[in-house]
């Protein structure tokens, strides 16, 4: 999915950013630097966070992200039609 020019977001629901975007020119170990500054300030959370070989910013979020909480109430939506119509509803994880 894109979202707005220099950020998309991965099919893992990960949030990728071009540094460039963000108005950052740094490369290489400058740029590598500048992110150790930033995990440095910001790393203690449970979403990982790592620069790619390109130069992105990769943000990916926890198994329990409340993206889970969305998917949750649409398969209990899905089983209450289902429990109508016959069929089996599972998660997108066993297909």
């Amino acid at each position: 999915m894109t979202t707005a020019a220099g950020f998309n977001i991965a099919p893992d629901n990960a949030l990728v950013i071009d540094p460039q975007h963000l108005g950052i020119i740094a490369t290489g170990a400058e740029l590598e630097g500048l992110f150790a500054k930033f995990l440095s300030r910001h790393g203690k959370t449970a979403w990982k966070m790592e620069l790619s070989p390109a130069g992105e910013f990769i943000f990916t979020p926890p198994q329990a992200h409340p993206f889970d909480l969305h998917l949750t109430a649409i398969v209990d939506a899905l089983n209450e039609w289902n429990a109508d119509v016959g069929g089996v509803v599972t998660s997108v994880e066993t297909i």
